[in-house]
């Protein structure tokens, strides 16, 4: 029964954060670094959450056929990581979107550094305890993300 109630309370905050994106999309289009992005541009948001989650898998399982120094874009895999769990609303720690990058801690504090320079993720502090912070994507971030999944979409 405790797995259930859990499922369920992750398809509620899958679905609220569903609804929310839904409504920025729809409220205002999505302004990108190229230009806007019209809502009727924008794919459903539950296909761009697969559609990122399908990226990151796809990303990863290049990693089981070829050495990491052949492919690598850590911070955008840390951006598909983060969008994917915006989406669901569960929080990211510094620790795991450095392992999520698939780099070593020091390289992914690198690409952190840089993402937070360009305004697509912010940090903020863990409440319940000082040593740990978590990462998101900003407005912007999300904003991007949501315009590059649904042009692939469209592709």
């Amino acid at each position: 029964m405790i797995a259930s109630e859990s499922n369920s309370e992750l398809l509620t905050q899958i679905l609220r954060r569903l609804e929310w994106l839904e409504g920025v999309v729809c409220r205002r289009g999505v302004q990108t670094n190229i230009g806007r992005v019209a809502a009727s541009q924008v794919a459903d948001t539950a296909d761009l959450m697969e559609s990122a989650e399908r990226i990151l898998l796809k990303r990863r399982m290049r990693r089981r056929f070829f050495t990491a120094d052949v492919f690598g874009e850590p911070a955008f895999d840390m951006l598909l990581d983060l969008f994917v769990h915006g989406c669901i609303e569960k929080p990211v720690s510094v620790t795991d979107a450095c392992i999520g990058s698939g780099t070593p801690q020091t390289t992914g504090l690198r690409y952190i550094a840089a993402l937070e320079a360009e305004e697509l993720l912010e940090r903020y502090p863990d409440l319940n305890d000082a040593r740990r912070s978590y990462v998101r994507l900003t407005d912007t971030g999300q904003q991007q993300m949501v315009a590059y999944l649904s042009a692939c979409a469209n592709a």
